[in-house]
């Protein structure tokens, strides 16, 4: 595994704003269902073509706003064409697709060596990104080196996490530290991170606790304190990693009970109401 900045191309990962014609579908025919099954599909006035399996719902219920709308909602909010944002557990690109059309540039990492090929597909099938994407097929962790991932129920499914043990697939992908992607990939300008990696959140913010005080970045966490150890000892890490911030926000805008959320409550799947928090210096009114 590896990574590929926009200056220097290295084996592992892609740069698009270099390597676009150099970067054919590369399909593991092994496990990867058939990506020649596209559809063209506009998420609130933002044209994408999405390669899936005719098995994947995706854009169907992209289509009718039924996939995580507070997220294009708050990526239409917060997102700048003079900033770039890094997108952390990218899946197959679902949201890198509408996000790298309203930032200067997208950062997508992505561990799942499946998920990773359709993300590039995706990408590359989708021209106005040209240039506009830099992606990573590896994990952001604590420490650097192979970490075990693993998928919980199918290979190239959106919840493959450090935390499971077991599962029907699982892989040896390569970790680094926040601060050695950032100077790897050589990223300076950022004012936005989505942050869905299924339970490391809680290790991972820590470590990145720092560099949040120091450049303000808003950034969205998706928490998933069913797969931590220990609930709400990780819930109280992960809200202490953003407590600096101004303004703590559900996924709906309204203002987070952070005693609620400390208690436990509200966070028993990834749809309950406070697991997702947007962590900002800008009032959600003033975004909009």
């Amino acid at each position: 595994h590896g990574s590929l900045s926009k200056q220097e191309p290295q084996s592992g990962g892609v740069s698009l704003s270099q390597s676009w014609a150099d970067f054919p579908s590369r399909r593991i025919k092994h496990s990867l269902p058939d990506m020649k099954v596209t559809e063209s599909i506009d998420v609130l006035g933002s044209p994408m073509t999405l390669c899936h399996d005719d098995s994947v719902l995706l854009p169907r219920i992209l289509k009718t706003g039924e996939w995580e709308p507070h997220l294009f909602s708050i990526f239409s909010n917060y997102l700048s064409s003079d900033k770039s944002y890094i997108d952390l557990g990218a899946f197959i690109g679902t949201s890198v697709l509408y996000g790298a059309q309203l930032a200067k540039h997208c950062y997508a990492v992505e561990p799942n060596p499946l998920s990773y090929e359709y993300l590039v597909e995706n990408i590359v099938s989708n021209d106005v990104l040209r240039g506009r994407v830099s992606t990573y097929k590896g994990c952001i962790w604590n420490g650097t080196g192979p970490c075990k991932l693993t998928a919980p129920v199918k290979p190239y499914g959106s919840a493959s996490s450090i935390r499971h043990k077991t599962g029907p697939a699982s892989w040896e992908v390569e970790a680094i530290t926040f601060r050695k992607f950032l100077d790897r990939f050589h990223v300076t300008d950022v004012n936005f991170i989505k942050m869905d990696i299924e339970g490391a959140e809680a290790m991972v913010l820590p470590t990145m606790k720092d560099y949040l005080r120091e450049e303000r970045p808003a950034i969205l966490v998706s928490v998933h304190a069913f797969n931590y150890e220990d609930p709400l000892k990780e819930t109280a890490a992960v809200i202490d990693s953003l407590s600096h911030y101004r303004f703590l926000y559900r996924r709906d805008g309204r203002l987070l009970d952070v005693e609620e959320v400390l208690a436990g409550r509200g966070l028993d799947t990834h749809m309950s109401e406070n697991s997702d928090i947007l962590a900002t210096d800008v009032a959600w009114n003033a975004a909009q």
